[in-house]
């Protein structure tokens, strides 16, 4: 996942955000795996008791990843929607400039 090219481009931004929601969903379901085969297990004993622990600190672990690429993927799609907020108001601002410069150049050709 390379964030190359995604400045100043809502599309790119998007996708990007897509891409870190599905990395989020594969970490979810791979926390969701580590703790079903940690609570799977029939061993017994302060060796199993310690794995156990193991894989769920894994678990928590992996979520928490989750959950901070779920947070980075909302932050680049609000992004996406503020770039695109300020290049539309950068672009009207061009256009407004345009006309009064055309409306300048018409009052001139007038007088």
């Amino acid at each position: 996942m390379a964030v190359d090219g995604v400045v100043g481009d809502p599309a790119a931004m998007r996708l990007y955000a897509s891409q870190l929601r599905q990395a989020a969903e594969q970490g979810v379901g791979v926390a969701s795996s580590v703790s079903n085969s940690a609570s799977a297990l029939h061993y017994e004993g302060p060796a199993a008791k310690k794995f156990r622990d193991r894989m769920l600190a894994w678990n928590k672990r992996l979520s928490d990843a989750a959950r901070a690429l779920h947070d980075a993927a909302d932050v680049m799609a609000q992004g996406a929607g503020r770039v695109e907020q300020d290049q539309a108001a950068a672009e009207a601002h061009r256009k407004a400039q345009e006309e009064q410069e055309a409306l300048r150049k018409s009052v001139r050709g007038a007088s």
